[in-house]
């Protein structure tokens, strides 16, 4: 794929239209700490994946800044200003079904409007995960 353009599409994870084992590479950035099941867009990643593809996500860590913000609706989910917030320890998400390469990133954020009107430091999981 080096080299070439990489088609780009804003879809639903719930039925990704591409056949089976289709795809070198797949990503879910600042998506899986707001759906409600991120199991399934690992099965749905997986599932277009070839062999030996490549699954790129990040998740909120336990140590986010903003980690407690908003209503708790299950243990490390928060639904903050009608958003889902979920946020993962380090190897909450994926099972012995993917090898992962994780690491974690800390950045400052500015304010957001009147959604987060104030400066603030996230810290995220990176990770890269192909099915075994």
């Amino acid at each position: 794929m080096r080299g070439r353009p990489a088609p780009l599409l804003l879809g639903d994870f719930r039925s990704l239209p591409f056949p089976s084992e289709s795809l070198d590479a797949v990503t879910a950035l600042d998506c899986l700490g707001q759906v409600n099941d991120p199991e399934m867009v690992l099965g749905e990643a997986r599932r277009v994946l070839r062999p030996g593809g490549l699954f790129a996500t990040n998740l909120f860590s336990l140590d986010d800044e903003t980690y407690g913000e908003g209503r708790e609706v299950a243990p490390n989910r928060f639904l903050y200003k009608e958003t889902l917030f979920r946020y993962y320890d380090r190897a909450a998400l994926f099972s012995d079904g993917w090898e992962t390469d994780v690491s974690t990133l800390r950045w400052h954020d500015p304010p957001h409007g009147d959604f987060r009107p104030y400066h603030h430091t996230h810290v995220s999981h990176v990770a890269l995960a192909s099915p075994k």
